[in-house]
């Protein structure tokens, strides 16, 4: 399964409001040049067909993406986690 790419806070929203509240997101924050993140994305990879939840993707290095300032990222691989009825 692959994720679902979102760049901004308005699409990351969306996709939030369209998930079952049962079910949790994971938005998962990497970039092409971001040597950890391929490790973090085999393990999502093996987690998603585990468990039940939303992947979503954002390239923090896109230009047009305002996602990693909105979470204060600051350091990649990173991740934001929506829990049923909970707003991160």
């Amino acid at each position: 399964m692959k994720p679902r790419p979102v760049t901004t806070v308005e699409e990351y929203e969306k996709c939030v409001m369209g998930v079952d509240r049962g079910v949790i997101t994971l938005l998962q924050l990497g970039a092409d040049s971001c040597v950890r993140c391929p490790g973090f994305r085999s393990k999502v990879e093996r987690l998603v067909t585990r468990y039940q939840f939303e992947w979503l993707y954002c390239d923090a290095h896109d230009a047009d993406t305002d996602l990693p300032e909105h979470f204060n990222v600051s350091q990649l691989p990173a991740f934001v986690c929506k829990g049923p009825g909970r707003h991160p």
